[in-house]
């Protein structure tokens, strides 16, 4: 059984949505999906290899402050019980000194490679040759190349971090008002 690409676009817009017009109530909007995600990764992971591709800032950590937030780390903590193969992708620039400091966060929060106890197995970072204006493209190119073969949940809080294309962007971003959201 694999995800098809259709059902995480429609889950996503639905949560999307909700969290959009109701930004009151966007962090129940997103404990509320993850909840769902949990459960569907656990039923993915019986049939199969699962992979879910988690964003960082503003997903798994506060962008600003660097502290775990709960419905990101809740839907963490349950895809590594539920055996999936976790990775890290972010729009941070590769360089030695941001990947170190990404990882004392990731650390820090509660996110944790898969060599210190279940954890993550992998942190991407962008390579410079991914330009600010192609943030989406660096993130569907890595979320291809590691969902080959796997059911692929993404989970972010950008409409890049699971849609595919500059035109399917720009589409959604025109026809969504802008809120703090969890895209799941």
């Amino acid at each position: 059984m694999k995800l098809s690409k259709l059902g995480v676009l429609a889950l996503s817009t639905a949560i999307a949505c909700a969290a959009a017009f109701a930004p009151a109530s966007a962090a129940t909007t997103a404990a509320k999906a993850c909840r769902w995600a949990a459960r569907y990764v656990r039923l993915m992971a019986a049939a199969g290899r699962v992979v879910v591709v988690f964003d960082m800032d503003d997903t798994l950590v506060d962008g600003e402050t660097a502290k775990p937030l709960r419905p990101g780390m809740g839907l963490y903590e349950a895809c590594l019980r539920a055996g999936a193969e976790v990775h890290v992708v972010t729009a941070r620039f590769s360089s030695p000194s941001t990947r170190a400091m990404t990882l004392r966060e990731l650390d820090a929060a509660g996110v944790r490679p898969a060599g210190r106890a279940p954890g993550y197995r992998a942190l991407h970072m962008r390579p410079h040759s991914f330009g600010d204006d192609r943030v989406h493209e660096y993130k569907l190119l890595r979320r291809h190349k590691l969902g080959r073969g796997a059911a692929l949940l993404s989970v972010g809080d950008q409409w890049w971090d699971f849609l595919g294309s500059d035109a399917s962007i720009a589409r959604y971003d025109r026809a969504m008002p802008k809120a703090s959201a969890a895209y799941v």
